[in-house]
């Protein structure tokens, strides 16, 4: 089929030489029965009738450029097909291909475009990131990804490109291969994660307030911060609307105080002014966020006067169970507030509810417990005058008294009605009101009796072994009297005649279990008294308060009298 053709040419090249083709391809089928790509080049030679022809085989370079024909169909079948950006760049900045789709998403015409320098297509700053870009893979002949926004008005989106070089036969870059996908949604979603984690982080910072701040004017201060500093508002405020109409401001932007020279918590006004009607029956109907993003700033400045200019608004309400209670207003985003601002502050809005209405009942349950702490200092003021009344009296009765039994019975029930006293005193001078350091008490409790009973007080003894351990009243008020009954005994009658001696008393917790010891070394027990059973009243009273706080009570003659009480406080107070 190409002899034809061939003959053609050489007649044509006898009688018009110029017009016979010099170059062309024909095809042979060699000894083997192969068919094989000929490229010629024959002319004539000047002067005769003659022809010089060279021939090259090019069957191969013929195959491999079909190859490359069919795998840039197939590629640009490819690119046209997938819902991604595919173009190509070359060396001179221009672009090559682009796809239908980027064409279409882009609004760009392939036609018109294509050949035209990439810093005419595309607005400036994306330019000057996508020059970067390119001018990197050319120098390190690798690939490169990276993410960046593309505005083409009036859609911005993010895209993850892969920018691929396409090497020559000598490795060099001669063009860059684009493949773009567009992320917008998974930006705005991480976008979206880190607002939630945002919203999240404030409403604990909140929560927290609620329970480190000292009062409720430093926790709306520092809502109201929190506030601005998530919506990104120059100045804001809380306010709260009581029962009878009237709007209390719970917290305010100090630097709107200097700017507008208002009186502090005076910003309620410039609601007014702005005249947003029927704000409070609107949020009360509907009680979402309110954006206003559409003040007009020249009659803003007429309209407000010495207040600050208001650009844009946010306010949201404040609900508790569903009912109005105030709103929070913010001001001043440098950008409109959006959807993501109105989102942030229905989240905040209700956890800023439940902090403020957590440290109310915590202040209001604060001042009833100092009320009760109050009242019952109180009590045990009044009960320890009334015990102090009662001993004074006792005393003065005994003046009159002339027979010594009777006599020592009125100094007995003294003793105890002053140790009862003594325990009160301790209670509403102490920081706790339930408890009292018992081992101070004991050294007030023994020095105030040596001073009663002993004229001669250089004769005995006094060594005292105490930890400083707190008891609750209900256990200090029967081991006092315990402990007033036995230093009484020993300073009375184990030391007769004026003898010499010592009383020890020890007090400390061993293990689980309270100890208290008083020992002396005098003339000791009758040997036949037991402890159980005996009719004097003091010993009597020590056994019936050694049941009263569930203990044990043991006596040793060994040298003088030791007796020991043993007791768990958490036993019987359980």
């Amino acid at each position: 089929e190409f002899l034809p053709q061939m003959m053609e040419h050489q007649q044509l090249r006898y009688t018009n030489s110029t017009s016979a083709p010099e170059n062309y391809e024909f095809r042979i089928i060699d000894k083997y029965g192969q068919i094989k790509d000929i490229y010629a080049n024959i002319c004539l030679i000047p002067g005769t009738r003659r022809t010089l022809a060279s021939i090259m085989d090019v069957t191969e370079r013929n195959q491999a450029m079909a190859r490359i024909k069919e795998s840039e169909t197939r590629y640009r079948t490819l690119a046209e097909a997938v819902e991604e950006f595919v173009f190509i760049i070359n060396k001179k900045d221009q672009l090559e291909y682009i796809n239908e789709y980027a064409a279409r998403k882009w609004k760009l015409n392939p036609d018109e475009v294509l050949g035209k320098p990439r810093c005419e297509l595309f607005p400036t700053e994306t330019n000057e990131l996508q020059g970067r870009y390119l001018k990197r893979v050319f120098e390190i002949k690798n690939t490169l990804r990276g993410e960046n926004l593309l505005t083409m008005s009036p859609e911005s989106m993010w895209l993850d490109t892969l920018l691929i070089p396409l090497k020559n036969e000598e490795g060099n870059v001669e063009k860059v291969l684009g493949v773009a996908r567009d992320i917008t949604e998974q930006k705005e979603y991480e976008l979206l994660l880190s607002r939630q984690n945002e919203i999240h982080k404030a409403m604990g910072s909140i929560l927290t307030e609620a329970i480190v701040s000292k009062n409720e004017d430093e926790l709306t201060q520092t809502c109201l911060r929190v506030c601005e500093d998530i919506t990104n508002s120059e100045f804001g405020f809380i306010c709260e609307r009581d029962g009878n109409g009237e709007v209390n401001h719970l917290a305010i932007n100090p630097v709107m105080l200097g700017e507008c020279k208002l009186k502090e918590y005076d910003f309620y006004p410039i609601l007014k002014k702005l005249k947003i009607k029927n704000l409070w029956k609107h949020l009360q109907k509907k009680p979402y966020p309110v954006i206003y993003n559409d003040f007009n700033p020249l009659e803003l400045e007429i309209l407000l006067g010495n207040y600050p200019i208001i650009k844009n608004m946010l306010i949201s309400p404040l609900l508790r169970n569903g009912e109005f209670m105030g709103l929070i207003g913010l001001c001043n985003k440098e950008s409109d507030f959006d959807f993501y601002d109105r989102k942030a502050m229905e989240n905040i809005s209700t956890t800023i509810v439940e902090a403020l209405l957590r440290k109310r009942a915590e202040e209001k349950l604060k001042k009833a417990l100092d009320d009760k702490e109050m009242l019952v200092r109180e009590i045990h003021h009044r009960t320890k005058n009334n015990l102090m009344i009662m001993v004074s009296l006792l005393n003065l009765t005994s003046a009159d008294i002339e027979d010594e039994k009777s006599r020592e019975i009125f100094h007995q029930i003294q003793t105890r009605a002053k140790s009862m006293a003594l325990i009160h005193e301790k209670l509403y001078r102490s920081n706790n009101i339930k408890q009292i350091n018992f081992g101070d008490y004991i050294r007030h409790l023994a020095r105030d009796l040596f001073n009663s009973f002993l004229e001669d007080q250089e004769r005995v003894e006094l060594i005292m072994e105490l930890e400083d351990l707190n008891l609750d009243i209900n256990t200090a008020i029967p081991l006092g009297l315990i402990l007033n009954e036995l230093l009484t005994n020993s300073m009375k009658y184990a030391f007769p005649n004026g003898q010499h001696g010592i009383i020890t008393i020890k007090f400390f917790k061993e293990a689980e279990k309270y100890v208290m010891i008083v020992s002396d070394d005098g003339i000791g027990l009758p040997p036949d008294l037991d402890i159980e059973k005996t009719d004097t009243l003091g010993l009597q009273l020590v056994k019936s308060l050694i049941g009263q706080i569930e203990g044990n009570i043991s006596v040793k003659r060994d040298s003088g009298t030791n007796i020991t009480t043993q007791f768990q406080e958490d036993d019987y107070l359980s």
